[in-house]
């Protein structure tokens, strides 16, 4: 039997139930489709406005994020997961890497622990319909673990990251070791020794197999480093030898007497001149420094008219040079200089004087240019298409960017130190270690809120900072008790 209770209600009740019904919807389907488009009401502004969404990621991954103080472990968090899950309104995880979705507008106190690390805190901000994303963010270990081995007094060192090889030269008995990072303690051993009639300038080749040497008379040796004894190669017929560097395929070797750039060829055996000043008009010149890529020679050289820096448009037939071939001159106080590999491939390339302050010349326009954009800084370390500056007590952010239509170099100072900055190196892309007078600490090049600093270790005393290896192991040297160490930190 069917039963309409509509039909026996008392026709103002009913009209009250239908009015109720029509109401409701008129309410409550506006409010659904709010909700569906991700607007939610705001206590803060007293309306419905759209959300935003807040994306962690951290390495190491499976850390916990808490929120204005509150997990997305806690048990409200983890209802309100199981219903927008069940609902498909999110994909949301409960540790990193995660995306936190639907959150009102505002700025937010973000913290995120796992155990064994330190804590990494930060104030972001989710701004209506968009994703906060946080740089992927480093979590450094609260113990670090250490190894550390003894080296000479009184040495130089060159690090290859992808080899993990340490190259040391101890001057006063003039030998060079050969260290593996890999297996620290058990691996100083001697490469060469006796071999040497001064102090040594070494250069690890890019692939970390062979070594360049100049002795303090200028005579080059190769070293392969997988048979040193037996695989060594003095190259004949060349002295006064001032500066050398590897081609990208460390199959060839340039390098120069002040006056002339030679080409050595591993495979070939065969040396021939790369670039003579004389083919372009230079005569009695003396090269300063000179760096060569895949289309143009840069070259600092002097004369009796002063000294100048060279863009030169290099030529297949290395003979063929001819004065319209300078794309570039810039006169040069007269004094020391050496060229720098920084931002040559992204229109700038550096000029460092003997007082350490660095020029930046624009290589993509024309002649005419002064030499500007210094910068006082002891080094510079570049990563990707981003530099940092560091002098005793600031480190400083270069950047290159488009303004006007033109190519120019932004700066940032994003620290200032009250202690002595003794050295720095990239960790990656997003974070910087720099050691003080007694720390390591990690700088993370994030300047939302501020610039999160993390200690690593302190009670140290660090000389330099060589690098990071590709398992996020540091290398630096340090000096404890008038003795030397090399040391491996293991510190995420």
């Amino acid at each position: 039997m069917n039963f309409n209770f509509l039909s026996i209600m008392p026709e103002k009740l009913r009209k009250l139930i239908i009015g109720s019904g029509v109401l409701a919807f008129l309410i409550l389907t506006p409010l659904i489709i709010l909700y569906s488009y991700g607007y939610r009401y705001s206590p803060i502004s007293r309306r419905f406005t759209q959300t935003g969404n807040l994306h962690l990621n951290s390495a190491p991954p499976g850390a916990d994020v808490i929120i204005n103080g509150r997990t997305i472990n806690d048990h409200w968090y983890q209802r309100l997961l199981f219903y927008k899950k069940a609902l498909g309104l999110t994909k949301i995880e409960s540790s990193t890497p995660t995306l936190i979705s639907h959150l009102i507008p505002n700025i937010y106190n973000v913290s995120v622990n796992k155990s064994g690390y330190q804590n990494w805190q930060k104030k972001l901000e989710v701004k209506a319909g968009q994703t906060t994303f946080s740089k992927k963010i480093n979590l450094f270990l609260e113990q670090s673990i250490l190894e550390k081995t003894e080296i000479p007094n009184n040495t130089a060192s060159e690090f290859n990251h992808r080899q993990t090889k340490i190259i040391v030269s101890e001057k006063t008995y003039k030998e060079i070791y050969l260290i593996d990072g890999l297996n620290l303690k058990s691996s100083v051993r001697p490469l060469m020794k006796n071999n040497l009639a001064g102090e040594v300038k070494n250069n690890l080749s890019e692939d970390g197999a062979k070594i360049s040497i100049v002795d303090q008379f200028g005579n080059i040796m190769i070293v392969n480093l997988d048979n040193p004894n037996k695989d060594f190669i003095k190259i004949p017929n060349i002295s006064f030898v001032r500066r050398n560097r590897w081609t990208n395929n460390g199959l060839n070797l340039y390098f120069d007497n002040k006056k002339i750039v030679y080409d050595y060829d591993l495979n070939q055996r065969s040396l021939k001149i790369l670039f003579n000043p004389q083919w372009i008009g230079f005569k009695n010149s003396e090269i300063n420094d000179w760096l060569i890529d895949n289309n143009f020679i840069y070259l600092i050289a002097k004369n009796q008219k002063g000294i100048n820096f060279y863009q030169i448009k290099k030529e297949s037939g290395w003979t063929n040079y001819k004065t319209d071939d300078i794309i570039k001159k810039i006169n040069l106080p007269d004094g020391k200089y050496q060229l720098e590999n920084i931002f040559l491939t992204d229109g700038f390339i550096s000029i460092k004087d003997k007082l350490d302050n660095y020029y930046f010349i624009n290589i993509e326009i024309g002649q005419t240019q002064e030499l500007t954009n210094k910068y006082f800084c002891r080094k510079i370390i570049k990563y990707n298409e981003t530099a940092i500056c560091f002098n005793d007590w600031e480190i400083i952010a270069l950047a290159v960017e488009k303004e006007n239509d033109q190519k120019i170099i932004k700066n940032e100072i994003v620290l200032r130190e009250n202690n002595l900055i003794k050295d720095v190196a990239w960790y990656d892309n997003d974070y910087i270690i720099y050691a003080n007078s007694d720390r390591l600490i990690a700088l993370e090049l994030d300047n939302r809120d501020y610039y999160y600093r993390t200690e690593i270790i302190k009670g140290v005393s660090i000389e330099e900072i060589l690098g990071v290896d590709q398992n996020k192991n540091l290398y630096f040297m340090e000096r404890q008790n008038n003795k030397n160490y090399l040391v491996k930190i293991k510190i995420q």
